[in-house]
């Protein structure tokens, strides 16, 4: 009598774990969540720009700060000109995808608009070191920097005046020039967050829940002042 074979104590080769195959899958894994060189160059500019402003960006600091070779950061940018934008470039590029994912995820342009103001103001706190840097250098003929906002004025706020103008269409916002309205509004936030009051500031002694309650708080007013106004109606 023939026995019949125990498959529940057989090994198949194929489902067996091949250890080459499982290390590789790990290494490029890491790879892929670990940052590039160029990341870390920028990371590292960020960083240098929020403490010593553009006139302290030096290559050899920023080889310093980012534990990279010189030869390493001139294999991706040509001067600290290059790097600066690119710091800005990422940091507008980033600020746009939250602000169209916020929009996208309301419906109608009275909740969008809000939305799109609740998250631009946390944004702003989070980014004060940036906005700063930014600020300092505006009247710098060194970065030329009013040129190159310039360059990509529509861009950023694209996704405000989108939201402008779909209300427009709607009929619940009247008519108005909406990038001069997108300006303002931004003008407004950027504002309250450079002379924000030490509890909307981002600093280590400064409690997650103040400083939500605080972007909240000054997120509806900015939508209310938006929205109505300052005048008495009866």
């Amino acid at each position: 009598m023939s026995t019949k074979p125990n498959l529940a104590n057989t090994t198949n080769p194929e489902s067996e774990a091949n250890p080459t195959e499982s290390a590789d899958t790990t290494r490029s894994a890491t790879a892929a969540t670990a940052p590039t060189s160029k990341e870390l160059i920028l990371d590292a500019a960020q960083n240098l720009l929020a403490h010593h402003g553009y006139a302290g960006l030096s290559m050899r600091e920023l080889a310093a700060e980012s534990g990279l070779a010189k030869a390493t950061i001139y294999h991706h940018f040509q001067d600290k000109d290059e790097i600066f934008r690119s710091v800005l470039e990422r940091d507008m590029a980033m600020v746009h995808g939250q602000l169209v994912a916020a929009a996208a995820e309301a419906t109608g342009a009275v909740d969008q608009i809000s939305a799109v103001i609740r998250v631009y103001v946390g944004l702003m706190r989070q980014r004060r070191t940036v906005i700063m840097s930014v600020l300092r250098e505006l009247g710098s003929e060194a970065t030329n920097l009013c040129a190159f906002i310039e360059e990509r004025r529509h861009r950023y706020f694209a996704p405000i005046t989108t939201i402008l103008e779909a209300g427009i269409a709607e009929g619940v916002f009247r008519p108005l020039h909406v990038e001069q309205t997108a300006i303002s509004l931004i003008g407004m936030i950027n504002a309250f967050v450079i002379f924000a009051p030490d509890e909307n500031s981002s600093d280590e002694d400064c409690s997650q829940s103040t400083t939500t309650a605080a972007d909240e708080q000054f997120s509806g007013h900015i939508t209310q002042l938006l929205l109505f106004g300052i005048h008495q109606r009866d």
